[in-house]
């Protein structure tokens, strides 16, 4: 872009020029652009409508042979060139160059394998030569294509061969078959390929080495090369696979650990071993990249992410969302450029065509692998930020700071880190076309076909997940006496048997679903694919319900046990309880005597202590008289106390205020003065001391004398000390005579009283005790009577209840046996079921009964005890070869006799609530319930109809469903609200893809992160809710999906039977004639019987269902006649309806069916012809003249298809009439026309042959349809009109004669729920009769018109919002 530097010229390499295809005309647009810009040197600028020269600019171009997706250029754009062919290199040219750098390598290597390089060399050419001769490029196997790089690469692994490995001849052949099978056997797509590249080695050994290739792989297989098994990543040969095996699983535990990563749980079979070998030998290669091609589910992804942890890359990935467009893969390719061109990391680039939103990432993937580079990757200053980080690393390496040479630096350092591997699938044309438009995809990548997994890789999957599964477990039987009998070794050897016969059974399961798929295929144009994510649901979900339904029969069992026990427990106990209540009857009598006696005691016991009460009342009343006189006193003498205690404390001061100086100062006394003489004579008396000066000083000198004073018990003194002071208190100053009188008196008093009481507590202690005892002897007495009773009630309920269930017992007994029965054979009912939900949900009922009756049949019906003493009873096998080339051992797998998947999966109750929400009363529906609730993968429903979409809503009404489609703005924030709250969604109206941000959700990528468990959606973590629910429903009746998405989700079709039609047909016709009391819906609320009938009134009108039936499915094949006719359910049970209301009415049952199925055949007729095309409706009168013909039992299938196909053998009259005769009928005709040729030819060249009679005796033996078999073979161009007049004589003129639209019947016969949609044809224009039908109907007023246009849309909403509301209003 711009201007180039002055004196410089810009070459433009244009690679592959020949690859634009060639359109209608022959002319390739691409190249003719360019060949204008090469003869006048510009181009138009289109939007300013100028001239674009573009200048001093040279074109070089390359382009190979033509031939696969290479065109042939035209002669005009070739003289433009200057031509230079570049030829294939000689024989003698490539034998030199790979030989010399093979005998390199050699040339420290033992005598024995250096000789072999180049006849090595030779056939490796020969083989190259051999396989671009043979293996040439098909539509299927448009990767067959072979060039220089394909023998590049197998010398490439030649090179790595060591010394210490390859020391002989034979181990340098095993490496060089090694490097043949990888480079051209693994991208083979078919056995019979491989087979023939397997011969032109085995020549090329016998040839070039006289050797055979068993005899250099006594394995018979290709050896296995790998460098990951020691530290030296020396490339040895393993023939070791076990260990090769227990390393790559040490190694997947590893990789689980990883922080961050999705778990990957697989078996590595051999197939899954060896393919994760391939993937290392590639990308552990300088540049090397893989092109992984499998069909969905296969493990591509995973065994790639284990492949590039153990060459220890960081996988990368691309996480699409609905917005993700070439601008945001480019930003992610940044980041990954930048990790592997700055960073230096060694990267694994894992991409996958389902991440493909873009075509444009195809063509940004072909640079890469091409060349390293993506166009317009960075814009300038982004690069430039690259440029500083690599600025030591360019001036290390020597190179100018230039953004060409740092660019240059850079891509290089990529393309020696990154290593890209493309998981595809061959399905649909996707591939083909990706192939053919850019070849670096086969060119620049080596190819590894991933193949359906073969028998042994499926037997060794189901016996892993097998392995800790007792199949002979009983339902009572303990843990010892399992442990005892796992210990035989007859008991372990039918355990063997029995897990080797249900593996295989899997893999027979696994192909009869892939076979029936074809079947379904060639006969419905039906797509199912079957992959090993089917079989791992299989398997897996087997040993969970096996484990389940063994826990559900154990548990009823054991309740039922439990309840016999506790029958013969309660007739055991009735016995004791009759003997204890004779015995109880006489304790009571005895017990009541004493209670009598004992009672006439306490009479006697309580007058006494009433008199004693009497007593004691009497004296406590004298007492507290006196007390109260000893108050009166202790009230004066506290008086006279208060007017001492003003002294007592000035004493107590007086005292406190005296110190060891005062009690020296009177000690020093000789002789104390009299009246301290006196004090101290009255202490001395106080403290009971010899009342002496001498006694009195010798205390004096005592130091604790004062806190003897202090702490003098004053309260407390005696009579006789008292008396003895009172000679000193006669002083006048002392008066304490009162104070000592109250004093004694008080405390007379108070001991008196305390005596009083003290007697009176032992007088109401006695009474109480009294009472207590009599109360007790009245409650032993009362509990002896309650238990008595009590006892006489349990004895009668007891007695009862044994009588009750003593009928019971024995249906319990026999239920019991058959739980028993139940539980020995659940192995083989497990496994039904698990097949039933896993792989029949894309299948119609036909389909499914073949299977279940192939996997009965594979499946012994038993059951057969497989007990302990003859533990090998279950495991009889009888030997046999199945289509696919396995061993079928058809053993005795214990299973019950009358089968039902319905009946196993769930029960009535369900079943019933299902029918009430308005999932359709049929078996086919019922399953179809089953499969959507117990799938393990999240359901997609094929519904058509809507019957199912409208059950879910029903069903899940009240957990709060969301309901979601992809043409929502936050269908994404709605899924993540639901994800995290554990709700459900139903996501409606899908197409044959889904928008790739649904595919965490769909694979249920949950990791666990900090004890969480999250999933990334977009850029962010979500916590995961396992309560989340997600249902998906599509319209399409016949869509194709891919196997990436039918591994994801779990089919379930749910296209309306006849019968389910037939059903709800009866309903409406019972309800309206029958059952006139009733409503519609109430008849959808009938309960659903074994043969999906409806009540007395439904089943007789069964042949109006049956023919509304018939009818409604004529409709729904006019789509294969023209996808346009799509037909709705509910508008087709309105016009049955209206049928109803329309027709005549009779009392005479019959007389009333007929003219009902008359009304309406001929309402389907006319509402049917007014949205065909003119072309088609002769058609379907024809096909709605045949079906009822048919449902009557009036035409022969075989004829029908001769009327419709004619011969076989040729388009000739002659060969179709050869082909009539093998008619049964028809034996003869040929004879015919060689007796009576004259007749048959003027027969024959009638204008009207169909109004002409047969030549002899056909036209006496013949019905009128098999006459239309003659016109066929002979006249075909008169069909029509027989067809016509056959139509006319079987059900009437009209049915020929197609209405002309009648717009005031149309909108009569319509509803406001269902809008009217004109299919015009060009320069028609209705616009004008509807102005005069709403003129006519008084609605002018109310019509309205619109053109639909840009801006138009929220105007035409806002009009049919409007009249919405007043429809709702009236």
């Amino acid at each position: 872009k711009g201007r180039c530097v002055a004196d410089k010229k810009m070459i433009t390499f244009l690679d592959d020029l020949n690859m634009p295809v060639k359109e209608i005309y022959g002319a390739q647009p691409p190249l003719e652009l360019i060949r204008q810009w090469i003869g006048y040197g510009f181009w138009y600028d289109r939007k300013k409508q100028v001239r674009k020269y573009v200048k001093e600019m040279i074109l070089m171009a390359a382009m190979g042979p033509p031939g696969g997706g290479r065109t042939v250029i035209t002669d005009r754009l070739m003289t433009c060139f200057n031509i230079i062919n570049i030829t294939f290199p000689s024989e003698g040219q490539i034998l030199r160059i790979f030989g010399t750098m093979l005998t390199q390598q050699l040339a420290d290597f033992e005598s024995e394998a250096k000789y072999v390089g180049p006849k090595i060399t030779q056939a490796t050419l020969d083989i190259y030569n051999a396989v671009i001769a043979n293996m040439l490029p098909t539509p299927d196997k448009i990767h067959y294509l072979f060039n220089l790089r394909d023998i590049s690469k197998v010398f490439q692994g030649l090179l790595r061969s060591n010394n210490k490995q390859q020391y002989t001849k034979e181990q340098m052949l095993r490496l060089w078959i090694h490097e043949c099978f990888r480079v051209f056997y693994d991208r083979l797509i078919n056995a019979k390929d491989q087979e023939w590249f397997l011969g032109a080695l085995s020549a090329q050994l016998g040839l070039q080495f006289e050797l055979t290739f068993n005899g250099v792989c006594p394995e018979k297989e290709s050896p296995v090369f790998v460098d990951f098994m020691n530290p030296f990543a020396i490339y040895e040969d393993i023939q070791d696979i076990p260990k090769l095996r227990q390393h790559l699983e040490h190694q997947m535990g590893e990789y689980n650990e990883s922080p961050g990563v999705v778990p990957i749980d697989l078996v590595l079979f051999k197939d899954a071993i060896l393919h994760i070998c391939r993937i290392v030998r590639v990308i552990s290669q300088p540049r090397g990249n893989m092109l992984v091609v499998g069909m969905g589910g296969s493990g591509r992804q995973s065994l790639s992410r284990i492949a590039g942890y153990l060459c220890e890359y960081r996988n990368f990935s691309i996480e699409v969302t609905k917005s993700y467009r070439v601008q945001e893969f480019k930003d992610d390719l940044k980041d990954l450029y930048n990790k592997a061109g700055v960073e230096l990391k060694p990267m694994a680039f894992i991409f996958s065509d389902t991440q493909v939103t873009e075509e444009a990432f195809m063509e940004i993937i072909n640079n890469m692998l091409s060349s390293g580079e993506v166009p317009n990757l960075y814009k300038p200053e982004e690069f430039e930020e690259i440029k500083n980080k690599l600025s030591n690393a360019v001036a290390k390496a020597g190179l100018m700071q230039t953004t060409e040479a740092v660019f240059s630096f850079f891509i290089e350092r990529v393309r020696s880190n990154l290593h890209i591997v493309l998981c595809m699938s061959p399905i649909g044309e996707a591939f083909r076309v990706r192939v053919r438009q850019y070849p670096g995809l086969v060119n620049c990548t080596t190819i590894d076909w991933f193949h359906e997994w073969p028998v042994e890789a499926l037997l060794e999957v189901a016996e892993k997940y097998l392995i800790d599964i007792n199949f002979l477990a009983e339902i009572n039987e303990s843990e010892a006496t399992t442990a005892e009998r796992e210990g035989r070794l007859e008991y372990q050897d039918a355990q063997r048997l029995l897990r080797t016969s249900v593996a295989k059974i899997f893999a027979t399961v696994h192909h009869s679903v892939s076979d029936c798929s074809n079947e379904m295929r060639r006969q419905m144009k039906r797509h199912n694919y079957v992959t090993p994510v089917n079989y791992l649901e299989l398997v897996v979900g087997y040993k969970s319900m096996l484990a389940e339904k063994r826990h559900s029969v154990k548990l009823s069992a054991d309740k039922l046990r439990n309840g016999l026990f506790k029958i013969d427990e309660t007739r055991a106990k009735v016995q004791v309880m009759s003997v204890e209540l004779l015995d109880a009857q006489k304790q009571v009598a005895e017990f009541q005597q004493q209670c009598d006696d004992v009672l006439v005691k306490i009479t006697q016991q309580k007058h006494e202590a009433d008199v004693t009460q009497k007593e004691v009342s009497a004296s406590k009343i004298k007492i507290l008289e006196e007390e109260a006189v000893c108050k009166k006193l202790a009230a004066v003498a506290q008086a006279d106390l208060d007017q001492a205690m003003p002294a007592l404390e000035e004493a107590m001061r007086a005292l406190d205020s005296l110190n060891k100086r005062d009690m020296t100062e009177v000690k020093s006394y000789g002789r104390p003065p009299p009246k301290v003489e006196m004090v101290m004579e009255a202490v001395m008396i106080l403290k009971q001391a010899d009342p002496t000066w001498a006694e009195a000083k010798r205390q004096l000198g005592q130091t604790n004398f004062l806190d003897q004073l202090r702490e003098f018990d004053k309260d407390n003194i005696s009579e006789k000390t008292l008396k003895k002071i009172a000679v000193y208190t006669a002083n006048p100053e002392f008066e304490p005579e009162k104070v000592g009188i109250v004093t004694a008196a008080l405390r007379l008093k108070q001991k008196l009283l305390a005596e009083a009481e003290a007697k009176l507590k032992e007088l109401t202690d006695l009474l109480a005790k009294l009472e207590k005892e009599y109360e007790e002897k009245q409650l032993q007495k009362e509990e002896l009577r309650k238990k008595a009773e009590l006892l006489m009630a349990k004895l009668q309920r007891a007695r009862a209840l044994v009588d009750g269930l003593s009928g019971e017992r024995s249906r319990w007994e026999a239920t019991i046996l058959s739980l028993e029965a139940e539980y020995r054979g659940l192995p083989g009912d497990c496994l039904m079921a698990t097949a039933f939900l896993s792989y029949t949900g894309p299948f119609l009922t036909l389909y499914r009964e073949k299977l279940l009756a192939k996997w009965k049949a594979t499946v012994s019906i038993g059951p057969r005890r497989a007990s302990a003493a003859l533990p090998c009873r279950s495991c009889n096998a009888a030997l046999a070869w199945d289509a696919n080339g396995l061993q079928v051992n058809e053993f005795e797998i214990p299973t019950t006799e009358e089968f039902s998947a319905a009946k196993f999966l769930t029960d009535q109750t369900t079943i019933r609530e299902w029918n009430i929400q308005g999932l359709p009363s049929d078996d086919f529906s019922t399953e179809n319930g089953i499969i959507v609730t117990r799938c393990s993968r999240w359901p997609l429903l094929i519904d058509p109809q809507c019957q199912g979409m409208k059950w879910i809503k029903n069903m899940e009404a009240d957990n709060d469903l969301a309901v979601i489609d992809l043409g929502q703005a936050d269908f994404m924030k709605v899924l993540e609200h639901s994800i995290q709250y554990g709700k459900p969604v139903l996501l409606q109206n899908i197409l044959e893809a889904l928008d790739p941000s649904l595919t965490p959700i769909l694979n249920k990528a949950v990791v666990k992160q900090g004890g969480q468990n999250l999933i990334k959606l977009s850029d962010k973590f979500v916590e995961y809710n396992f309560d989340f629910r997600l249902f998906i429903t599509t319209k399409m009746s016949n869509p194709h999906y891919p196997p990436e998405i039918c591994t994801k989700t779990t089919l379930v079709n749910f296209a309306v039977k006849e019968q389910a039609a037939g059903n709800c047909c009866e309903e409406r016709e019972a309800s309206a004639g029958g059952a006139q009391g009733e409503t519609s819906a109430q008849h959808r609320c009938w309960p659903p019987h074994s043969d999906g009938n409806g009540g007395p009134a439904a089943k007789g009108y069964r042949p109006c269902a049956k023919r509304a039936s018939i009818l409604f499915f004529v409709l729904n094949d006019m789509s294969l006649i023209d996808p346009m006719y799509q037909f709705s359910l509910d508008v087709y049970i309105d016009l049955f309806v209206l049928s109803i209301a329309k027709s005549k009415k009779s009392d005479d049952l019959e007389e009333r069916i007929g003219l009902l199925n008359n009304h309406h055949t001929y309402a389907v007729y006319t509402n049917t012809c007014r949205g065909l095309f003119e072309r088609h409706k002769m058609l379907f009168s024809f096909h709605m003249c045949i079906k009822i013909l048919e449902g009557m039992n009036k035409v022969n299938k075989t004829e029908y298809n001769f009327l419709l196909k004619g011969g076989w053998l040729s388009d000739t009259a002659w060969d179709n009439i050869t082909e009539l005769d093998k008619i049964a009928g028809f034996h003869g005709v040929v004879n015919t026309f060689e007796e009576h040729p004259t007749e048959w030819r003027e027969w024959y060249i009638d204008k009207q042959p169909e109004e002409l009679p047969l030549i002899g005796e056909w036209e006496d033996i013949c019905t009128e349809f098999q006459k239309m078999l003659f016109v066929r073979s002979l006249r075909p161009d008169r069909i029509s009109f027989c067809v016509s007049a056959f139509i006319v004589n079987n059900l009437g003129q009209p049915f020929v004669e197609p209405p002309v639209l009648d717009i005031k019947a149309v909108f009569d016969d319509s509803n406001p729920k269902t809008p009217l949609i004109f299919v015009l044809s060009p320069g028609v224009d209705p616009t004008g009769n509807l102005l005069q039908l709403a003129e006519t109907l008084g609605m002018s007023d109310r019509f309205q018109s619109l053109s639909l246009g840009q801006g138009q849309a929220p105007i035409a909403t806002k009009f049919v919002f409007e009249r919405f509301a007043c429809y709702e209003i009236q």
